[in-house]
């Protein structure tokens, strides 16, 4: 199987602090831009639109269909079938590109940078859509881990080959029920595809779900855990970006017009 080189150490953590350097100066100028909302005012609505009773309703109907395949023979049968039978190394190349999207140590920092970068860029130069992905990837993040976290340690569940109980769920147990690369890698691909319209949005939805399927391919991880990470990604990107995706105009309205010289219509584009 073909393996991603590790990144040295000093490269690491200049990957990480000097995002996170920008981010805390940057923000700080952001509190006290009087055009931008407070960044606690945005957080607290997230949290209370995130952990809701409709959507904390719907999350623990998927949790439970997931829970089903994770304490049957069907998660442990899906593995074997897709090592024996679909693995290959054209797979294990695509597994070896995208895993690293699930890294935290680099996606986090990556999107608090973009944040940062909201409170500065405007539209005059073009670059605000870099700003707007990184903010709500950023509040996608934190939204969803305190989910993320709590999941993995109440369903218990182990790696393949870890133990000999598989994905079945023992609460407290183990932490690996619910995978982490899925949900950072596909938080930030979810996030593109709600801020564009359909030729766009469909490849990133697809494209989200490739860190999850690295962790599936590589043996890392049980179909129902990759699903569950995917999932919370899924929610958490829905919270922060409501009403994507871009609109699109609902109707013309045509005027006519009298000029001294002539005549015409004008045109209007309703949204």
């Amino acid at each position: 199987m073909i393996r991603m080189p590790r990144c040295r150490k000093p490269f690491s953590l200049f990957f990480q602090l000097v995002p996170l350097l920008l981010f805390t100066t940057l923000a700080i100028y952001g509190t006290a831009h009087p055009a931008l909302p407070h960044p606690l005012s945005v957080v607290t609505q997230d949290c209370q639109q995130f952990y809701s009773t409709a959507r904390l309703s719907r999350m623990g109907i998927v949790f439970g269909i997931g829970g089903a395949f994770a304490n049957t023979w069907a998660d442990g049968a899906v593995q074997g079938v897709y090592q024996r039978c679909f693995r290959n190394a054209s797979l294990d190349r695509l597994a070896c590109w995208m895993k690293p999207f699930g890294e935290g140590a680099y996606l986090i920092p990556l999107s608090l940078a973009g944040t940062a970068f909201s409170h500065v860029l405007t539209s005059e130069n073009g670059l605000t859509a870099v700003g707007t992905w990184g903010s709500r990837t950023a509040r996608a993040f934190l939204v969803g881990a305190p989910a993320l976290l709590l999941a993995q340690r109440l369903t218990g569940a182990s790696r393949p080959g870890e133990r000999r109980r598989g994905s079945r769920w023992r609460p407290l147990q183990d932490d690996n029920g619910v995978s982490g690369h899925a949900f950072i890698g596909a938080t930030p691909f979810l996030t593109l595809a709600r801020l564009n319209g359909p030729f766009l949005r469909y490849p990133f939805y697809v494209v989200s779900t490739l860190t999850a399927f690295s962790r599936l391919n590589d043996n890392a991880h049980y179909l129902s855990q990759c699903f569950l990470g995917w999932y919370l990604a899924w929610e958490a990107t829905a919270t922060v970006n409501p009403g994507e995706p871009v609109q699109t105009p609902r109707r013309f309205r045509m005027t006519p017009m009298v000029f001294p010289d002539g005549a015409g219509l004008r045109i209007k584009v309703e949204w």
